[in-house]
């Protein structure tokens, strides 16, 4: 299970925004690389895959939310994947993208 947050109106913050939970949500521990501040969707890519988005980018994690890192700058909102290799977002002001697999997993390890 995977929690994303923070706080809105200091949307650069990034302390304490992300969690995760191996147990079911018996138990939460904090991500031990945060993303980059207030994330309002998180979604499953795929395996371990996750995506994160807020107002100040997107964040993407290989290992179930463990570890966060920045693959973007697009204000959005909510996310959605249609199917393993097409990603749809929208954020402020009316802004739709579309994320490719290749451009989801660009960043693996």
């Amino acid at each position: 299970m995977i929690a994303v947050g923070g706080d809105y109106k200091g949307s650069n913050k990034s302390d304490r925004v992300a969690a995760y939970s191996l147990d079911h949500g018996k138990t939460w521990s904090l991500a031990a690389q945060q993303t980059r501040g207030y994330r309002s969707a998180v979604v499953s890519v795929g395996g371990e895959n996750l995506m994160a988005v807020g107002p100040s980018g997107e964040d993407t994690s290989y290992d179930l939310g463990v570890h966060w890192m920045d693959t973007g700058s697009l204000d959005l909102n909510a996310v959605f994947f249609l199917d393993s290799h097409t990603a749809w977002a929208v954020g402020a002001k009316g802004t739709i993208v579309r994320f490719n697999a290749p451009d989801v997993y660009a960043h693996n390890p």
